[in-house]
């Protein structure tokens, strides 16, 4: 005697997503920034200089490797009483946009941050912005994940040093 098996294939719409948008992927930060206010003497002059801590958070080691030009992988945001302060050349040639098909050719940094490590970098913000109007600055930095804290500044006197809390 010979069985039959007949096997019926039924679809069944059920709430697994199949109509809904794929997720969305958001990047979880895996570092905080942190920004730290000091001058450094060049020449006869005092410049202002932000040193920008990046703390890795997590249990691994995380890539830091990058062109040596800051504004190349973080976004300054610095503004004067609120607007934003006026760019110098050399910051305005850095956020050109390079032609499609382009070798960049300066220099790279490569490093690791170890599990709970920090790495520091110092960025001369006089070489980019004009900080010499009086008025109240703000500087953040992010890299489209994270944000950094908010360096307030003043600057009182037309061409007087900047002066930080």
């Amino acid at each position: 005697m010979r069985k039959l098996v007949l096997a019926f294939l039924l679809t069944v719409p059920v709430a697994s997503g199949q109509n809904s948008p794929p997720p969305v992927s958001v990047a979880k930060p895996d570092r905080t920034l942190t920004l730290l206010g000091r001058y450094e003497v060049i020449g006869e002059r005092k410049s202002f200089c932000v040193a920008v801590v990046e703390h890795n958070i997590t249990s691994h080691a995380i890539a830091a490797g990058r062109d040596i030009q800051p504004m190349s992988w973080y976004h300054m945001k610095v503004l004067r009483d609120g607007q934003p302060a006026p760019q110098k050349i050399m910051l305005k040639k850095y956020l050109e946009p390079r032609p499609a098909g382009s070798v960049y050719s300066g220099s790279v940094m490569f490093e690791t941050i170890p599990p709970k490590g920090l790495l520091s970098f110092d960025v001369h913000l006089e070489m980019y912005f004009d900080l010499s109007a009086p008025g109240k600055y703000e500087i953040t930095f992010d890299n489209g994940v994270e944000t950094s804290n908010t360096l307030s500044a003043w600057v009182t006197e037309q061409g007087r040093p900047i002066e930080f809390q």
